[in-house]
């Protein structure tokens, strides 16, 4: 995990672009499982504190050819608020964001 105090020369970017919240920068963990990575993520939020000071991001590879409920499914097992992601400028902590089918990520988050 890279924690924005962790680094001695900031990438400006990624400082200025994500993980700023109101008050001071925030960790953000990107979480990524295939198709079948429901059940682990979801064990994972239900044990989680819904007060880690943390953004989380969720990738799953999704179909194209199905409606994804990801976001209703995982907002039953977590306090946290659970979105897609619409502006990862705006992203704050304490929140889970499920990137949606087709996301553009922007070039300094791509994996």
């Amino acid at each position: 995990m890279l924690y924005h105090d962790d680094i001695k020369e900031p990438d400006t970017a990624f400082q200025t672009e994500i993980g700023r919240g109101k008050e001071k920068p925030f960790p953000v963990v990107a979480i990524g499982a295939s198709a079948g990575g429901l059940e682990a993520v979801t064990e994972l939020l239900q044990n989680l504190s819904p007060h880690t000071g943390r953004a989380f991001i969720y990738v799953q590879h999704l179909s194209p050819d199905h409606k994804s409920m990801l976001t209703s499914l995982l907002s039953k097992v977590t306090a946290m608020k659970v979105q897609d992601i619409e502006d990862m400028e705006k992203m704050e902590p304490d929140n889970v964001y499920v990137i949606p089918y087709n996301y553009f990520a922007p070039k300094f988050l791509r994996f």
